[in-house]
């Protein structure tokens, strides 16, 4: 074989390898929008937003749902579950400066790892968002990692 077909072939093989290592490594987000059903009437307007959590202790480690409810002034509203989680969940006392004002921020946390959950209203669109953290001790310092939209209402 030619050497110059051969390096073509290890550019090739390298290339292959890099884009599936990215990709399993920063795998691309599927943001879930629900459908609007036809004849459906579709709800205007600010809603208020309440989290709830049912929590499964059956395990070794307890396991929990995380639904979300948007509520809107015409009477109508919309329940989606947005993630199940290890550990807890509860209020965030001190919640970012972006959270959407009818609604909390909620910390889930269990054995050095957690998830933070906000809703963030943008363009007529409220984000469901998370976070992810780690965390910290003398010998580690986990990366900090952003905010993902996960639902969008």
């Amino acid at each position: 074989m030619p050497t110059a077909l051969r390096y073509l072939l290890a550019f090739v093989v390298a290339a292959v390898v890099v884009i599936a290592g990215y990709n399993a490594f920063w795998p691309v987000v599927d943001v879930a929008v629900e459908p609007v059903i036809q004849g459906e009437e579709v709800p205007h307007g600010e809603p208020t937003f309440s989290w709830s959590y049912s929590t499964d202790e059956s395990g070794e480690i307890p396991r929990t749902k995380i639904t979300l409810r948007a509520m809107y002034f015409d009477g109508t509203s919309r329940t989606k579950e947005i993630d199940t989680v290890d550990g807890t969940c509860n209020t965030y006392p001190s919640p970012d400066d972006d959270v959407y004002p009818k609604s909390d921020q909620i910390i889930c946390y269990y054995a050095g790892l957690g998830h933070y959950f906000k809703i963030v209203a943008q363009d007529g669109k409220y984000l469901v968002q998370k976070r992810t953290f780690e965390e910290t001790s003398p010998d580690y310092t986990p990366p900090v990692t952003n905010f993902e939209t996960i639902v969008v209402f």
